[in-house]
């Protein structure tokens, strides 16, 4: 993996309840690396010889800014590296469209987490991932390119296709990239767009002061405005999914692993993952009254998440 230079950051309004204290976290430049698998802009705290890394792999179209108090809670404890997934928020775009995010395979998620964990070089790893990045962190554990303790938060083992049956959707999906509309946003999906991203806030979040941070940086940072899923990223979830469930239905060990679920959850079926959890050994589960965005929630959802990932990375 290659350095390419700094990159920009993006700040809160004038104003915002968290701008301040947001501005107070970033201590370094952030910057671009490129490895085999895609371009991202990074986030690490500073060196200062920790034995402990913690990388935080954000879930679909999220930027490394909204992560700004968990990552003020780590920091103290553990290094802390935090990016923008390939493709989107802050990082590099695959293709024309700005506002697209055109990855045909998560394979490539997989191996650039595996790349940055290789290139940081500390003497122990940790990842926190939320919903996609769960996701990704998950599978690059169970498929053997990773070997460090997870802190996953609603990870992405299905996701909802309401109001259309999941096996429909995803026929569909698989005709489109087969007729070469892959890169077209998914029927009912398009670019970005305020009133419907605010409206659908309340499938997120039940409420909170920063519920609504990520829609304040996009509205005062347009490069980091990313619209609804594409064709090819649908496909290609549904396969990654598969491959998933496939790898957690196997008789496994999650020692030094951490799994939060929320019990009103819209955009992840918790109910259909729990069969899958039932016999996987030293797995500790949390669940939450609360909905998918467990950072952005009300307070005491929000610091019981910080003090839970706190306490394992003191104890992993």
């Amino acid at each position: 993996m290659e350095v390419m230079g700094t990159a920009p950051h993006f700040g809160l309004p004038l104003g915002h309840v968290a701008q301040e204290e947001m501005d107070a976290v970033w201590r370094t430049p952030f910057f671009y690396a490129r490895g085999q698998h895609g371009e991202l802009r990074v986030y690490a705290t500073p060196d200062e010889g920790q034995a402990t890394c913690v990388f935080v792999h954000p879930g679909f179209t999220e930027p490394i800014e909204k992560y700004f108090r968990l990552i003020k809670t780590l920091e103290p404890e553990a290094r802390v590296v935090v990016f923008d997934p390939i493709g989107q928020a802050g990082s590099p775009r695959l293709g024309q469209d700005p506002e697209k995010i055109l990855l045909g395979d998560f394979d490539q998620h997989i191996g650039m987490l595996h790349e940055l964990l290789s290139h940081f070089g500390h003497e122990k790893n940790m990842v926190i991932g939320h919903s996609m990045g769960g996701h990704v962190a998950l599978r690059a554990r169970l498929e053997g390119l990773i070997d460090a303790p997870l802190f996953l938060s609603n990870p992405m083992v299905n996701f909802s296709t309401k109001p259309w049956p999941s096996v429909f959707v995803r026929v569909l999906m698989a005709k489109f990239v087969a007729l070469g509309l892959g890169n077209n946003y998914a029927p009912g999906r398009g670019g970005w767009d305020y009133r419907a991203y605010l409206s659908g806030l309340d499938k997120l979040a039940e409420g909170g002061p920063l519920r609504n941070i990520q829609l304040d940086l996009e509205r005062r940072h347009p490069v980091l405005r990313t619209g609804g899923a594409t064709c090819c990223w649908i496909e290609a979830a549904f396969r990654s999914c598969d491959r998933l469930c496939h790898l957690l239905r196997q008789n496994i060990s999650m020692k030094g692993c951490v799994w939060l679920i929320s019990d009103h959850d819209e955009v992840i079926d918790n109910k259909r993952i729990a069969p899958l959890l039932k016999d996987i050994k030293s797995l500790q589960i949390h669940h939450f009254d609360a909905g998918h965005e467990l950072l952005l929630e009300r307070d005491e959802v929000a610091q019981s998440f910080q003090d839970l990932a706190l306490a394992w990375l003191r104890s992993a």
